[in-house]
């Protein structure tokens, strides 16, 4: 890494573990604060704060590298008293605001970059949910483009959506051109796909991308090259991250903390592999990441806490049952058994 920047890597070992309370900046980001997810496998080059692998929120971007991506990107959350009033959040309802620019490592199958999150414990959901069931489902899936993939049980929960139709923008550029300022929102996907242009040439607008992307598979015969420079950006009107409570359609307030069952929310770009299995119980290999970045506030430290100290007492749990059915194994037992996971849920909602 070049520039005279601190390179921090995700495998430092602070991130494998909830926040310090001495990594939180009260006066700028009050009791939220950003880093590395820390199985992304990034290497930060100018953290806000490189011994707790903090970064920044609102005022800056930060470079990063992962082993699929190499850009920068910039995260702006509304209700934190650095929040700015002006530009990406002016006259809007939106609760925060990420773009992420830079250049793939190599060829991404257009259909196969996918934007959400994937939880590493089940979530706390509440009854009200299911109530809501299908049809809160099929609004996610307006929000998110169509295409959306999602599990919410079991023990690795996760949402997905194609990047490339559930982004708010997506502009390409040639690597030798001035690509668009981060909070540009800008659009224009006519170097990935000649035909991606309206009657006068003119870029598609997000509606039309949407619709022209997801129709014929077209998603599945493209790719974002290395020779381009691609900005996508993406927002959301759902979060309170000041206070940590989804605002949820159908169900009100939502207080975030005890939904993630101790984990943090987070901002996800990454290339989904076709062997993935994660809806039946199997964690399964995983593609590079785009971006993967946590959200904290502090208030979730004591059910993070907590949660692990269960699942420290789970594992310890599981080893000793292993050992003695290998004990048992070993004086000529025997005996397997399985379980049902949950199918994973496919939504599609077009227009």
């Amino acid at each position: 890494m070049g520039g005279g920047r601190t390179a921090v890597a995700v495998a430092a070992s602070p991130l494998a573990a909830p926040p310090d309370p001495a990594a939180f900046r009260l006066d700028e980001h009050g009791h939220v604060l950003l880093r590395p997810a820390v199985h992304s496998q990034t290497v930060v080059r100018d953290p806000l704060d490189p011994q707790h692998c903090t970064l920044p929120i609102n005022d800056r971007a930060f470079h990063y590298e992962t082993d699929l991506f190499s850009g920068r990107a910039l995260v702006m959350l509304r209700h934190l008293p650095n929040s700015p009033e002006a530009s990406a959040f002016a006259g809007k309802r939106r609760t925060c605001f990420v773009a992420v620019q830079g250049r793939f490592k190599r060829p991404v199958r257009c259909d196969a970059l996918v934007m959400g999150a994937d939880f590493q414990r089940p979530l706390h959901l509440p009854a009200r949910m299911f109530l809501a069931g299908t049809r809160l489902g099929g609004w996610i899936a307006r929000q998110m483009g169509g295409n959306l993939q999602m599990q919410l049980k079991g023990p690795r929960p996760y949402a997905h959506s194609r990047v490339i139709t559930a982004a708010q923008a997506i502009h390409a550029c040639g690597a030798g051109d001035k690509p668009p300022e981060l909070t540009a929102e800008a659009e224009d996907l006519r170097l990935l796909d000649p035909t991606a242009a309206d009657e006068n040439g003119n870029p598609l607008c997000i509606g039309r991308r949407r619709a022209h992307f997801n129709s014929q598979g077209r998603a599945s015969r493209l790719h974002f090259s290395p020779d381009h420079v691609y900005t996508i950006t993406f927002f959301n009107h759902e979060m309170h991250y000041g206070a940590f409570v989804a605002h949820m359609p159908l169900m009100g307030s939502i207080c975030a903390a005890r939904l993630l069952n101790g984990g943090p929310s987070m901002f996800m770009l990454r290339e989904k592999l076709p062997e993935e299995d994660r809806g039946r119980g199997g964690e399964g290999k995983k593609g590079g990441a785009v971006l993967h970045v946590e959200v904290w506030h502090d208030r979730v430290l004591p059910l993070a806490h907590a949660a692990n100290a269960r699942d420290a007492e789970r594992a310890e749990k599981e080893e000793a049952s292993a050992a003695e059915r290998r004990r048992r194994a070993a004086g000529g037992g025997g005996g397997g058994g399985g379980g049902d996971g949950a199918d994973a849920v496919d939504v599609d909602a077009r227009g």
